[in-house]
């Protein structure tokens, strides 16, 4: 979840209400950044991971890369069972300032979240992402909630499409995708297939795509060496315009199954 926060004072709030409804269902909570408030608030049983404060990054630093969270969370909760339902289940709240440098260009924080996303899926926690609006530029905050699974906040920072983490290497890809979301797309397929060399997007529940996305597709199919994408669920406008686009040859890594 892409939460877009207002103010300090909204974060602060929003993740009590956050830790409030964890404690509700048993559940524990993880804060990556810092804490929010004194150990009097309703958070004061949180685990956290503050990088910045920990000495390991610097605040305008490079961006964390996910191997590094991923190991600093693992060692933190490494003696709790993450995905076993009640008593188990581990919430995730991360102030991405604190492991993205606001400055950086949307494919760290895209390679990052991606990580995120597939975390959360294998381990079954829940996790938050909350960006600052006055620390970030609007395009910014736009473009990286496509790979969200919801947004709260700002609506009109929305993106028209997400894509969502299914299985290793596979991708469901919902909403449209025009030419103010092409870029976006592209930056998101780019960094996939960065993780993985073989990825699978899914378009079953894409409503439309347009000639942008479609040239968006095939330009980060190219920017990665040794890459391939697989479609699946395409429709037939899908397939007609990939075959009119002019990228269907071999020399662009692109299957519409």
């Amino acid at each position: 979840m892409c939460w877009l926060v207002g103010s300090s004072e909204d974060y602060a709030l929003g993740a009590e209400t956050f830790a409030a409804q964890g404690k509700s269902l048993d559940e524990r909570l993880l804060i990556v950044g810092r804490h929010p408030g004194g150990e009097h608030t309703r958070l004061g049983g949180a685990v956290v991971i503050d990088p910045v404060a920990d000495g390991r990054l610097a605040a305008n630093g490079p961006t964390a890369p996910w191997d590094f969270i991923n190991r600093r969370i693992n060692r933190r909760v490494g003696g709790m069972d993450v995905g076993a339902g009640r008593g188990g289940t581990l919430r995730v709240l991360a102030q991405m300032e604190r492991l993205v440098p606001p400055g950086c260009g949307l494919n760290d924080l895209v390679e990052l979240e991606l990580g995120w996303g597939q975390w959360a899926a294998s381990s079954g926690a829940s996790v938050v992402c909350a960006y600052r609006q006055d620390a970030w530029q609007e395009s910014i905050l736009r473009d990286v909630s496509c790979v969200h699974s919801g947004q709260m906040g700002n609506r009109r920072l929305a993106v028209s499409f997400r894509m969502s983490y299914v299985a290793a290497g596979c991708w469901r890809v919902d909403g449209v995708i025009d030419f103010v979301a092409a870029p976006a797309f592209g930056t998101a397929t780019r960094a996939a297939l960065t993780r993985n060399g073989l990825v699978r997007l899914r378009f079953d529940g894409l409503d439309m795509i347009d000639a942008a996305g479609i040239q968006a597709l095939a330009h980060a199919v190219r920017a990665v060496r040794g890459a391939k994408v697989r479609v699946e669920g395409a429709n037939t406008t899908v397939r007609r315009l990939w075959q009119l686009s002019g990228f269907n040859t071999a020399a662009v890594a692109v299957e519409i199954a």
